[in-house]
């Protein structure tokens, strides 16, 4: 009798240590997958993967999550996928630390057709973050409304106004009471997604009139104290720049502000055709969105970095 119960008991020991060394990957470590996986070279925010992985996007944050130096507590979740003409498709993850969101941590996986290409984008390593607030909604939403000057009209406390609005946007825009949301932000928005420079916060959009007074507004979850505030009616401003064939030209920029410091090509500012592009160096402006903007030569939205910024609230 006690040498079937050893036999048992060694079987399940056996079983037991060939399911962990069924999924090797979430035994190694950073450096080893790193080796294994990705090419020699990398440059921050970015890795280029080695031709012919093995690599599968829709696991690489859960069984290679060492590689990207995240914890138990991270998860990364994928909300948007997108194929090109080329044979491209663009995973992208928002990062979420304890089940809350971290602005501004995303990440895309770039997937050739064969295999898993390259990964680029900022998140947070290594984080075990307190993530209980100590102040309720309410007080940070009063804290977030007594920060705003100038303010004729808070939309949501006139039901008839924010008809008239919601119905000009054909109902996909919301005019109600403001909700807060839990998040995690970063202290000094220039700074690196590290464990002292994030922050829980409670994050408002307070949509007003006039419209230049409308917010985004994170007010610290723990002292109440406001943390940021984004402007939400752009900011544009006039510029020239050389451009490689054409000379000086004059374009537009919009300023988008924190969270990630954006700034957009905008040409609505001049009652032109809406272009953005993420924020970049001044040459790539020049060089490859100058031409775009005023009509000069065709260029394919993918030759440039486009993204969807913030849309104007009253359109």
């Amino acid at each position: 009798m006690n040498i079937n119960i050893k036999i048992s008991m060694h079987r399940i020991i056996v079983l037991c240590m060939g399911a962990l060394l069924s999924l090797p990957a979430l035994a190694q470590n950073r450096q080893t997958l790193l080796e294994e996986f990705a090419k020699p070279v990398t440059t921050n925010g970015w890795i280029d993967f080695r031709e012919g992985n093995t690599l599968n996007v829709q696991t690489l944050f859960t069984y290679q999550k060492q590689m990207f130096g995240l914890t138990q507590f991270d998860d990364m979740q994928e909300y948007k996928v997108q194929s090109d003409e080329i044979g491209f498709t663009h995973f992208r993850f928002q990062q979420y630390h304890k089940g809350v969101k971290i602005i501004g941590a995303e990440v895309i996986a770039h997937h050739n057709g064969q295999y898993l290409k390259s990964v680029n984008g900022h998140w947070a390593e290594n984080l075990d973050l307190n993530v209980s607030n100590s102040i309720d909604e309410q007080t940070a939403f009063e804290n977030a409304k007594s920060s705003l000057q100038n303010v004729q009209y808070f939309i949501w406390e006139h039901p008839e106004l924010a008809d008239v609005l919601s119905k000009n946007s054909n109902g996909q825009k919301d005019f109600s009471k403001p909700k807060g949301q839990l998040v995690i932000c970063r202290k000094n928005t220039y700074g690196d997604f590290t464990s002292d420079n994030l922050n829980l916060a409670y994050y408002f959009r307070m949509v007003v009139l006039p419209s230049t007074e409308s917010k985004d507004i994170y007010v610290d979850a723990v002292t109440g104290e406001i943390m940021s505030k984004v402007q939400l009616a752009v900011e544009c401003n006039n510029n020239t720049g050389n451009t490689s064939w054409y000379g000086s030209k004059t374009f537009t920029a919009a300023y988008f502000g924190w969270p990630n410091n954006n700034w957009f090509l905008e040409a609505q500012c001049t009652g032109e055709a809406r272009i953005r592009t993420r924020r970049a160096t001044p040459f790539f402006l020049t060089i490859m969105a100058m031409p775009m903007v005023h009509g000069l030569i065709r260029t394919e939205p993918t030759a440039i970095t486009c993204v969807q910024g913030l849309l104007p609230f009253l359109e």
